[in-house]
C-alpha cells in the first residue's frame, strides 16, 4: 500500500515523491518496484549523522520510472541493526526540504526509529484488515498514539478487505475502534 500510494502521489500531482522502507528487517519497497539493492539504509549507516547531506541522500535514494524515490530498507537483516533514530530523524527532515510527498513504510511494532518516523509525520495511515487480530492490535496502537498525543484528526483508518465475502462488519469495526474507517480498499481478486 505504501508503495502504491507513493506512486500514485507522483503520477497524480506530476512530482517526485520519495519511499523510506523503515521496515528494516525485512521492507520490501525496492522489490515492489523490482529496483536492485545497491543502495540502501545500510550505507548511511557508515556515515555520521552530521554528514547526512542532500548529495549523500541522492546518492542513497534509487530512481523508479515512476518518479518514486526509494530508500531501502538493508539486504541483510544484521544491517538493519546499525540503522540508528538520529540518522533516520535527520534523513527525514532533509527529505522534508526537497519533495513534497514523503511516504514512510513503518513496521509492526514502535521501536524507535518508528516513532522517530510517526513523529515527524503530517499524516498517519493506519491500515488494518477486517479480522479480529488486525482491529485489535489497531485499537492498541490508538492506545499509543493518544499516549503520545498525536493529534486524533491526523490520523486515518484504512481497511484493506482482504477477503472475498468474508470479514467483520465495518460498524463493527468502528465501534471496536470507537472511531470511523476512513478509507477501504474493496477486495479485487484480478
Amino acid at each position: 500500500i505504501a508503495t502504491n500510494l507513493a506512486v500514485s502521489l507522483s503520477q497524480l500531482w506530476g512530482t517526485e515523491s520519495v519511499l523510506v522502507d523503515l521496515a528494516l528487517t525485512a521492507g520490501q519497497s525496492a522489490l515492489m518496484l523490482n529496483l536492485p539493492l545497491r543502495n540502501t539504509w545500510a550505507d548511511l549507516t557508515k556515515v555520521e549523522v552530521n554528514e547526512i547531506d542532500q548529495d549523500v541522500l541522492r546518492t542513497t535514494l534509487r530512481e523508479h520510472p515512476s518518479g518514486v524515490n526509494v530508500l531501502s530498507a538493508p539486504r541483510r537483516a544484521e544491517e538493519s541493526e546499525l540503522v540508528e533514530a538520529p540518522k533516520v530523524k535527520r534523513t527525514i527532515e532533509l527529505l522534508q526540504k526537497s519533495y513534497d510527498y514523503i511516504i514512510l513504510d513503518l513496521p509492526h511494532h514502535f521501536s524507535e526509529i518508528a516513532l522517530v518516523g510517526l513523529d515527524q509525520a503530517d499524516e498517519i495511515l493506519l491500515v488494518l484488515a477486517p479480522e479480529l487480530a488486525s482491529v485489535r492490535a489497531s485499537a492498541m496502537a490508538f492506545d499509543v498514539f493518544e499516549n503520545l498525543e498525536y493529534p486524533q484528526n491526523n490520523i486515518k483508518v484504512i481497511m484493506n478487505w482482504i477477503f472475498e465475502k468474508q470479514g467483520l462488519a465495518k460498524t463493527d469495526i468502528e465501534a471496536g475502534l470507537d472511531r470511523e474507517i476512513n478509507i477501504i480498499i474493496p477486495y479485487a481478486s484480478e
